[in-house]
């Protein structure tokens, strides 16, 4: 594998109501790509024109290699960010307008591969920093998540925490594990890492899943690289009117390695390392996806493609552009593939 190299990326435009999955949606093994309607707005704001407010409701499924699509998922309600699992299930999380006030109601939904739905979980909040409120084990069978009610007051954060839990797919058993505001399966040790504060500057706590306990990580973030050698971590303000910063940790030592610039727009928003690398996917609102050097701590590349999702080992990014979508490799940008969109 290359070394030392983060990626960074940001989608085209972001949507209050649909956001694309930005996770693993190409299953090269089927030869199938999910794909919400992530598109229709993208291909209208390519094309200037107006930007559709009508909720996305499908999902649908693509055969790469005969340049065919049909749908998979069809929800009466609104279609926002998903991910399938390494084993083929699929996690969508759904969302609605309460009728008796002005709340947005959110659901995490578990399909099949073929699209039945074998499990609502309600009140699995979206969350607005690189946190993830639901993530599959690195082994696809189990997927925790977090829950949470809105807040009155949204300095103490966009949601009231009321627990982390995971969800066995195969046994069909739920168990709850603590409480917090995001989490994060890793590969390197196989644990569930969780931040239990919203906006926490504090160390992350790890959950094993074999003893069932719970202890204090060491380690100032939840994402980390496969093999444990990076994590990333942020710096919230103190005060009102400072930003949120953003930093890569030598694991080790905890010691900051790099700070990303907001002068420079370097990144502000998700993150995600690449499969058995020391890249790292970040992304957020904007047009462009970066390639940065770690070592050398340059930005080496630049994209100018709306990432939608990728492959199992992420060396396939799947991406829109120009009234296509394309499959290129991830790092280089090279076209592998280029497919018909879907029907509006």
């Amino acid at each position: 594998m290359f070394k030392y190299i983060l990626l960074i990326t940001a989608c085209l435009i972001s949507f209050s109501q649909n956001v694309s999955a930005k996770a693993l949606i190409y299953d090269e093994e089927k030869g199938v790509i999910y794909l919400n309607e992530e598109f229709i707005n993208l291909k209208r704001y390519e094309e200037k024109r107006k930007i559709s407010e009508e909720p996305k409701r499908k999902i649908y499924l693509i055969d790469v290699e005969a340049n065919t699509s049909r749908t998979l998922i069809y929800s009466n309600r609104r279609v926002e960010t998903y991910d399938i699992s390494g084993k083929g299930h699929i996690a969508v999380m759904e969302s609605w307008n309460e009728k008796v006030s002005s709340h947005i109601k959110r659901a995490l939904i578990i399909y099949d591969i073929e699209g039945r739905q074998l499990k609502e979980i309600l009140d699995v909040p979206r969350t607005t920093d690189s946190s993830d409120s639901f993530v599959w084990s690195p082994d696809g069978g189990m997927i925790a998540y977090v829950t949470g009610v809105p807040t009155l007051d949204e300095k103490y954060g966009p949601f009231r925490s009321t627990g982390i839990w995971i969800y066995n797919v195969n046994k069909d058993k739920t168990e709850k594990v603590g409480g917090g505001y995001g989490v994060n399966w890793s590969s390197h040790d196989g644990n569930l890492y969780m931040q239990f504060a919203y906006g926490a500057t504090e160390f992350a706590s790890i959950y094993d899943v074999n003893t069932g306990k719970t202890r204090q990580s060491g380690k100032k973030g939840l994402i980390f690289s496969d093999d444990g050698k990076y994590h990333i971590g942020k710096k919230y303000p103190e005060s009102m009117g400072e930003d949120v910063r953003d930093y890569v940790y030598r694991s080790s030592t905890n010691e900051v390695h790099y700070e990303f610039s907001i002068e420079k727009a370097e990144w502000k928003g998700y993150a995600k390392f690449i499969y058995d690398s020391q890249f790292l996917l970040m992304w957020s609102d904007g047009r462009f996806y970066k390639v940065f050097d770690v070592e050398t701590k340059k930005i080496i590349r630049k994209a100018k493609h709306a990432l939608l999702g990728w492959n199992k080992d992420m060396t396939r990014a799947v991406v829109y552009e120009k009234g296509k979508i394309h499959i290129d490799e991830m790092l280089t940008g090279k076209r592998l593939m280029s497919l018909d969109l879907p029907g509006e």
